[in-house]
């Protein structure tokens, strides 16, 4: 997994439990070392778009199902290199960040970009 940094970004550890938007595609794109998807804006967004989600979620075996008026997403270790266990408002941005969890840990380091006005 391509985990180089640009050095003339700024960047901030943020828990994935708080990734949305740009800040979580950035993040899905990066467990799948396909940040070069992210050079067109509104180009890639897995935690919107069941198109891309959607087969992330059945490669991974990432599971699903309600919690209260959250969605909750799992994914068991033989799927993924760490249990993981993720919440969202959305059945996709639950998804995305258990997805996320499970290849980068529970903190993520993100473009400071990405999060301004979030």
């Amino acid at each position: 997994m391509n985990t180089c940094r640009n050095k003339s970004m700024d960047y901030i550890k943020v828990s994935v439990s708080e990734l949305t938007g740009p800040a979580l595609s950035w993040a899905v794109a990066q467990c799948q070392d396909r940040l070069n998807i992210l050079a067109v804006p509104g180009l890639y967004d897995p935690a919107v778009d069941w198109s891309q989600g959607g087969p992330i979620i059945e490669r991974e075996g990432i599971n699903l199902a309600t919690h209260g008026k959250q969605w909750m997403a799992s994914i068991a270790p033989q799927h993924a290199p760490r249990r993981s266990i993720a919440y969202g408002p959305t059945p996709l941005i639950a998804t995305m960040r258990c997805y996320v969890a499970s290849k980068l840990g529970l903190t993520v380091d993100i473009p400071t970009s990405l999060l301004e006005g979030a």
